[in-house]
């Protein structure tokens, strides 16, 4: 095997060891929703926060640098929001999450053909999930896979 074979290989072997280093460090930070609330609600829209608890129980500092969180009624996509915002997930500690979001009742009503024409706000029991996905690094160098979170709650609990 000549020389090239075997730097190749050797690469291609530690990017695939340090890939499911970071998948196996992404599935050690867990989560928790721990409150939700309310700013506005209109007959247009709903802005609310969601703050999560967000334990990191390695012995990393992990960098979050992105975030995109998908907002579903019902089972249906209705929005996506990003936050740009960076933080830390402190080694052995816990940190604290908070996310900005907006549901638009026209969305709902667009997205969603059996809910066209109904007055929301008497829809209480619609189920709601956000879940988001953290773009995350240890140091400058090595990512992790999507850390993902989520939660869970109907409109109702929003208003």
């Amino acid at each position: 095997m000549n020389k090239a074979v075997k730097i190749g290989l050797g690469v291609a072997g530690a990017g695939t060891g340090l890939g499911l280093f970071g998948w196996w460090l992404s599935e050690q930070i867990d989560y928790e929703p721990i409150s939700i609330k309310v700013f506005t609600v209109s007959d247009k829209d709903i802005t609310f926060n969601v703050v999560f608890s967000v334990e990191n129980p390695t012995v990393f500092n992990v960098a979050v640098s992105k975030q995109v969180y998908d907002i579903y009624v019902a089972g249906h996509l209705i929005s996506t929001a990003n936050a740009t915002e960076r933080f830390r997930i402190m080694k052995k500690g816990t940190s604290t999450l908070l996310v900005n979001l907006k549901i638009n009742f026209a969305d709902i009503q667009d997205k969603i053909p059996a809910f066209h024409g109904v007055d929301l706000m008497l829809l209480n029991a619609l189920q709601v999930a956000v879940e988001g996905r953290l773009s995350a690094k240890i140091g400058k160098v090595l990512p992790l896979f999507p850390i993902p979170i989520r939660s869970n709650f109907t409109i109702g609990d929003l208003l």
